[in-house]
């Protein structure tokens, strides 16, 4: 991420807001940081995966959920789960969200640093329009459960740990939304 992206709000272990600063600089200092993840679902029951852009720092050119990205000073989690659908997808119509999950995630990352974050994970429908920010997003996807299963377990690694993490654990409000669109 280039050093163009606003602060992002770091907390302590108990998700309470203790600051904010560049995000470089906060994996550097090995913060903690908030995510927000969306999975989105149309109105087949398919659900919409993004391709990062080659260019992004952190796993780049593999498939990630719908959207995602890190709370910005002075945002809450839903607030930053709509600003990324716009960012990354060119979402700008009515998008309900539902907040399904939120956890603590502690990795390590291939340059030695930690990637220690709170997740919050929303679905929600959405069958419209996308324009993607090619900066961000190299392509995108809808796939059945059934097909996104079967990749994952073919080739996990063309996904990004995080969307895998929290896949499985939004999964069932995945899969009770399919039911209800289809």
């Amino acid at each position: 991420m280039s050093s163009t992206h606003p602060p992002v709000t770091i907390v302590d272990e108990d998700d309470h807001v203790i600051g904010s600063k560049d995000i470089t600089q906060a994996y550097i200092d090995n913060d903690i940081v908030r995510i927000s993840r969306i999975f989105l679902v149309n109105n087949q029951g398919q659900v919409l995966l993004q391709k990062r852009s080659d260019s992004i720092e952190r796993w780049p050119g593999v498939w990630d959920q719908s959207a995602a990205g890190h709370v910005d000073k002075d945002e809450n989690y839903e607030e930053a789960a709509y600003r990324e659908m716009r960012e990354e997808l060119g979402i700008t119509g009515d998008v309900v969200l539902n907040k399904v999950d939120y956890y603590f995630a502690d990795e390590e990352l291939d340059n030695n640093e930690r990637s220690r974050r709170f997740n919050a994970i929303f679905v929600g429908t959405y069958s419209d329009e996308l324009n993607p920010d090619p900066e961000e997003v190299s392509g995108t996807k809808w796939l059945t459960l059934d097909e996104l299963d079967k990749l994952i377990e073919q080739d996990p690694k063309q996904f990004t740990p995080g969307m895998l993490a929290s896949f499985i654990r939004a999964r069932p409000a995945i899969t009770k939304l399919v039911s209800v669109v289809k």
